[in-house]
């Protein structure tokens, strides 16, 4: 059972800190918050608990735009599709669907360039819902950096994980989202050697994902016979088929 914080948020610092986070505060009002940020560990859960607030305000609203985007593609087919839940590794499948209703694809052209076909199969992983319940240090640590990593701010995600990697705490898990994060930094060499373990581990829950990506980092480094050869391994997936079609 979750464990009920030991402080009260007012619906005041729930305003100011809300206001930090859009940086809507002056510079003297930011430098205070900064400060108080820096030395009052209860402020830091308070400022915590705010951004997992967002986060979760952000992804209901994302949950609603793909049921509309549902219900328009059945009304469109006559009512035939059937609805599935979605798991979190589908969430790219489900992104790259809405990116083929936007225009938004590649596919119009006969022969495209390593990076325009990485652009274009490129989803990020929108990350694991937040859970920051509870008095493990590393749990907390992990899911503290999964709050950046879901907000677009990477290093500040890989900042907070590292000392679980020093720690030896080197999960799948944690493997496979530094990786990403690296991907969404456009460091490839650096999201090859994260992703690379756990794509060798067939057991991982990661496996597929893992594949996938490592994929499209070795094309965008211009190595299509490895990426090639990873996405045989999972040619079972619709886009790694399709991808691969492209390549051989």
């Amino acid at each position: 059972m979750d464990e009920k914080p030991s402080y009260e948020l007012s619906q005041e610092e729930l305003v100011y800190i809300s206001q930090y986070l859009n940086g809507e505060l002056g510079a003297i009002e930011q430098a205070a918050f900064e400060q108080r940020l820096h030395t009052d560990p209860t402020w830091q859960q308070k400022v915590s608990e705010v951004k997992t607030l967002r986060v979760g305000i952000r992804e209901a609203n994302l949950v609603d735009q793909l049921n509309k985007w549902h219900e328009e593609v059945r009304s469109t087919n006559g009512g035939e599709a059937k609805a599935r839940w979605l798991h979190r590794r589908w969430w790219v499948a489900a992104s790259m669907a809405a990116a083929v209703l936007l225009g938004v694809w590649w596919g119009v052209f006969s022969e495209q360039s390593d990076e325009q076909l990485y652009q274009a199969y490129f989803v990020q992983d929108t990350g694991l819902p937040v859970a920051m319940s509870g008095t493990d240090t590393s749990h907390y640590m992990f899911y503290d950096g999964m709050i950046d990593y879901k907000e677009g701010n990477y290093t500040d995600a890989l900042a907070k994980w590292a000392p679980l990697a020093q720690a030896g705490e080197m999960t799948d898990t944690l493997r496979y989202f530094s990786g990403m994060a690296y991907m969404g930094l456009e460091k490839t060499e650096l999201a090859i050697e994260q992703l690379f373990p756990v794509a060798s581990n067939r057991l991982s829950a990661y496996y597929e994902e893992a594949v996938w990506y490592l994929a499209l980092c070795y094309l965008r480094q211009g190595n299509r016979e490895t990426a090639v050869a990873l996405l045989k391994r999972i040619d079972g997936n619709e886009h790694a088929a399709e991808l691969l079609k492209k390549l051989e």
